[in-house]
């Protein structure tokens, strides 16, 4: 029989040894359930991990961004469809694939190679982005940019295990951001050429944020100046800018309000302005056109209207507005045109049809088909009053059109009647002066026939009685004789003188180009026995081509010359000078000067000596019969030029001509 000792442990050897199993056998037992337990965790641990890593996997897929994981060497272990799809490679043979062969990416601006993210974050073990300008390579060589970054993945003990890389597609945001940009800067570019001026403010007024260059043009300063400044409308009249306020705030807008600014020169400068207010973003905008030039040139047109309208009622000549054709109509007409046309009232005109106004409708039919054609027209017109009464007007017609396309002529009609009985009156005179011309011209051959054949015998026989006679007459009847002979011949010369003056213009040649220089020589050989015996000296520059009577020509200087030669000082040789240059008041003349050094003339006697018969001297101290200069008068007049004379007592005289001169631009030939 067994037994326990004191401790109450089995004493004898089989009871301890089957205790002793029966321990080993309980903690056996005891081990097996922990291992049990263990393993029970550990599956459930495995399950959790696989629920996690599809869940992970899941996510991987189902996000937008590319993502690459690989291990602690760099080579990839898994990739999502966007990472596939973005590199070119599917996941099936990019796995155990180094990540920079998969992954290939390139500065944008430079093209060199740059570093893979899983090296750095392997490297460095924190998270990296990638820098600016970054270019992923597909596997087919497509270049995309691309964004965002890399991090490490970390075991419990923080030990990097892995890289996982997540990035996108950036063409659409850099296409977007560069569409932004550059509407940015096609706003910026309109503002700053904009012909408005534009400005941002903050929403109480108290400063500018921004102007563009038109608004400082229009203050008058830089953009540096104004900007800082209060707003815009600070610059305005008090009473408008009060009012400006108000609207801003009862609307938040304002569009189109005129408004007169002072510019920093203290020049008003009239805008029409229109702000918009944004209360959320604590700031207006406004922008203002300036409209100052645009109302002087209104203010101008309402004067040039008014002005119009005071010449249209006040002025004496006939203004009318019609509408054209057969159905045509007065739409205005003036005062005069009432007055012109003896009508009662401009109601009693206004309500006839123009064609009533017309001495014959053919005419009103002319003027309206010249006005469709040319668009205007200018003639003299026979009309009627409303009482019958014929009167002759210059008519001058333009075709208008107003800005609804309407067509309509507008008239002025001016009264020349009394011109045109005028000019019948002239007609007739003239036709009598025909008349006249034909008969002075029978009086020029009867004078230079008949009356001189008196003279001729008178003188010749007073010459022959003096002959015959000579030895029983006392010194008395030789005088007498003398006196009856002189008189016979200065009688023949006045005849002659008055001939010549006659035949000026009804015997002088048509107009040619002929040399005043050869001229002037023909002169000075017809005076050469004057030129002798006066001892004179006569010179000349060069002498231009004219267009004229040659022998006319030849007479004025013969008579210019003449009269140097005959009104010399005492004991003074005559100095006679011709000259010619191009007359400053008109480029078709040409100016002649003949000088000399003669005993000079009064100005008071200027006028006097260019008419017939007038003497200045005593006919017994200088001969002559006064026609010289009024012949030469008429000849210059006949050729469109004028003579005058400068002179002083004692200084000699200047001769003024002027004469047509040669055409250069019609290669010579007479203008």
């Amino acid at each position: 029989m067994s037994g326990k000792d004191k401790t109450g442990k089995l004493s004898d050897p089989d009871s301890r040894i089957r205790q002793a199993k029966g321990e080993k056998m309980a903690k056996e037992q005891k081990d097996q359930k922990q291992l049990m337990r263990e393993n029970e965790a550990l599956r459930r641990r495995i399950a959790a991990l696989e629920l996690e890593a599809q869940r992970f996997k899941a996510t991987l897929y189902s996000i937008g961004d590319a993502v690459i994981a690989t291990d602690a060497g760099g080579k990839i272990v898994q990739m999502n469809h966007v990472a596939e799809k973005l590199t070119g490679w599917p996941e099936a043979e990019a796995l155990g694939q180094p990540a920079g062969a998969v992954f290939r990416i390139i500065n944008e601006e430079t093209g060199a190679e740059v570093e893979s993210p899983v090296t750095r974050v392997l490297r460095e073990g924190a998270v990296v982005g990638l820098a600016n300008h970054t270019m992923l390579i597909a596997r087919d060589g497509t270049r995309r940019p691309i964004a965002d970054s890399g991090a490490p993945i970390c075991d419990a003990h923080d030990k990097v295990t892995g890289v996982v890389m997540v990035f996108r597609d950036q063409t659409e945001e850099r296409t977007a951001q560069k569409a932004l940009r550059n509407s940015e800067e096609n706003y910026r570019n309109l503002v700053e050429n904009a012909s408005i001026g534009i400005f941002r403010t903050r929403i109480d007024g108290s400063r500018v944020l921004d102007a563009n260059p038109k608004l400082c043009e229009i203050l008058g300063l830089t953009r540096e100046e104004f900007v800082g400044q209060p707003s815009a409308i600070a610059w305005a009249h008090p009473e408008q800018r009060e009012d400006l306020v108000r609207l801003l705030r009862e609307k938040g807008t304002v569009n189109n309000y005129e408004i007169d600014l002072r510019t920093k020169s203290g020049e008003i400068r009239t805008v029409i302005m229109s702000m918009i207010t944004y209360p959320e973003l604590g700031y207006l905008e406004g922008g203002m056109q300036d409209i100052t030039e645009r109302k002087l040139a209104e203010s101008k047109l309402a004067a040039a209207q008014q002005l119009y309208r005071e010449l249209f009622e006040n002025v004496n000549i006939g203004i009318l507005r019609t509408t054209p054709g057969p159905e045509g109509a007065f739409v205005d007409l003036n005062p005069a045109m009432v007055k012109l046309f003896e009508a009662d009232n401009r109601e009693q005109l206004m309500a006839l049809h123009p064609s009533k106004i017309y001495w014959d409708e053919s005419q009103r039919k002319f003027i309206s088909d010249a006005i469709v054609a040319k668009g205007t027209a200018k003639e003299e017109i026979k009309f009627k009053t409303l009482k019958g009464k014929p009167i002759w007007c210059r008519i001058t017609a333009v075709k208008k059109i107003d800005a609804s396309g309407q067509v309509y002529f507008d008239d002025t009609i001016e009264d020349i009647t009394e011109r045109k009985q005028f000019e019948a009156a002239l007609r007739e005179a003239n036709e009598n002066l025909g008349n006249s011309n034909k008969e002075l011209e029978q009086f020029a051959y009867v004078a230079s026939h008949d009356l001189q054949e008196p003279l001729r015998m008178v003188s010749s026989y007073t010459q022959l009685l003096e002959q015959r006679y000579k030895d029983k007459l006392d010194q008395d009847a030789k005088d007498f004789i003398g006196y009856a002979v002189d008189g016979a011949n200065r009688m023949q010369r006045l005849i002659q003188d008055l001939l010549e003056y006659s035949r000026v213009t009804t015997r002088g040649q048509p107009p040619a180009l002929f040399d005043a220089h050869d001229a002037l020589g023909e002169a000075i050989k017809n005076l050469q026995v004057a030129i002798q015996e006066s001892g004179a000296l006569v010179t000349s520059n060069d002498l231009p081509m004219v267009l004229g009577d040659r022998t006319q020509i030849v007479q004025v200087f013969q008579n210019l010359i003449g009269n140097g030669i005959k009104f010399q000082r005492p004991d003074v040789a005559p100095l006679i000078h011709i000259s010619a240059e191009d007359d400053l008041h008109d480029n078709r003349l040409r100016l002649f000067k003949v000088s000399d050094n003669g005993i000079g003339i009064e100005p008071r006697h200027f006028e006097r000596l260019f008419q017939i018969f007038q003497r200045l001297n005593s006919k017994k101290e200088y001969p002559g019969t006064g026609i010289g200069l009024a012949l030469c008068k008429r000849i210059v007049e006949r050729h469109g030029g004028r003579i005058w004379v400068e002179s002083e007592p004692g200084k000699g005289s200047v001769f003024f001509f002027t004469l047509p001169a040669e055409d250069h631009n019609n290669k010579g030939e007479p203008k």
